[in-house]
């Protein structure tokens, strides 16, 4: 943590964003300038600017910082911030992102009930896929769709149930009721 602050975090979260839009400078300027070649140069820079949102990448990540109640001051130290803001602060950084694919463990930890409805709102908007490892019951009640349990099974594989909460209820209370029924079975034949 260190001496790294709050706007170093989100200028390495928005890396790619920021390289982005410096491509495009770059080649808007050659082309602008008449170089041979910067046509091509300059559709592959907007392209890749285009698909990165690029020019809405640090205010994704201020919505994010707000929506989580975590501090906007930019030159704050991580390390000055309690160990709640700089998750809060992290986990900003993830949800303002363009990722596909969220992996997010415990995402609940450190949140007050506003931070929660936020991430609530955030997961269940976000267009890619979600992959949440997490105890909060609440929550995936509200979020998730597809559950991949790793409880111990039969055949020791991990078992996946669809239809959200209330499937992965229902799945874990039938497989449980097979269980039982063999047993009981098992044991009405010893």
């Amino acid at each position: 943590v260190g001496e790294r602050t709050v706007g170093d975090l989100i200028a390495e979260s928005i890396s790619d964003e920021l390289a982005a839009l410096a491509a495009l400078e770059e080649t808007t300027a050659r082309l602008a300038g008449g170089e041979t070649g910067a046509e091509d140069d300059y559709a592959a820079a907007l392209d890749l600017a285009t698909g990165l949102d690029a020019w809405d990448a640090e205010r994704r990540i201020d919505i994010a910082l707000a929506g989580l109640h975590a501090t906007t001051d930019r030159t704050r130290t991580l390390f000055s911030l309690s160990v709640g803001q700089r998750y809060r602060v992290r986990l900003a950084m993830v949800l303002g992102s363009t990722t596909d694919l969220l992996l997010l463990d415990e995402p609940t930890n450190h949140l007050d009930a506003a931070a929660l409805d936020y991430l609530t709102t955030r997961l269940r908007d976000h267009a890619g896929g979600i992959a949440i490892v997490s105890h909060d019951r609440a929550l995936l009640r509200d979020v998730a769709t597809t559950f991949l349990d790793l409880d111990p099974s039969r055949d020791g594989r991990p078992r996946t149930y669809a239809g959200g909460y209330a499937g992965w209820v229902d799945g874990v209370r039938r497989e449980r009721e097979s269980w039982e029924q063999d047993y009981a079975a098992e044991v009405a034949e010893h």
